[in-house]
């Protein structure tokens, strides 16, 4: 799903945000459940479900059908988001001078 070149930064994110969303949803649900019973608690979690999904349906650009060079090319050009780009490096072929560095 993600290009090579940030493969291991972004399953990274994605596991980090997984973990704290499903700690949160642990840490909170006792504590709803006692002031909204454990009904209302699902219904919280839902509503909050249901308004990511819209705003993944409204908002996120449809990916179906597209290469990840097209979808990098768009993302690119459309975020204002810092990207993340590999690390330069130096090695006995290709040696770093201060001009390849800005």
């Amino acid at each position: 799903i993600f290009p090579l070149r940030v493969r291991g930064q972004a399953a990274g994110v994605g596991v980090i945000v997984n973990r704290l969303v499903s700690g949160t949803v642990a840490l909170t649900f006792l504590s709803l459940s006692k002031r909204l019973t454990p009904a209302g608690a699902f219904f919280f979690y839902t509503a909050i479900a249901a308004a990511a999904f819209l705003f993944m349906y409204f908002v996120v650009p449809e990916t179906k059908g597209k290469t990840l060079e097209e979808l990098e090319k768009y993302f690119g050009a459309n975020s204002g988001a810092c990207h993340l780009a590999p690390a330069k490096t130096q090695d006995a072929d290709h040696p770093i001078d201060a001009e390849s560095l800005e």
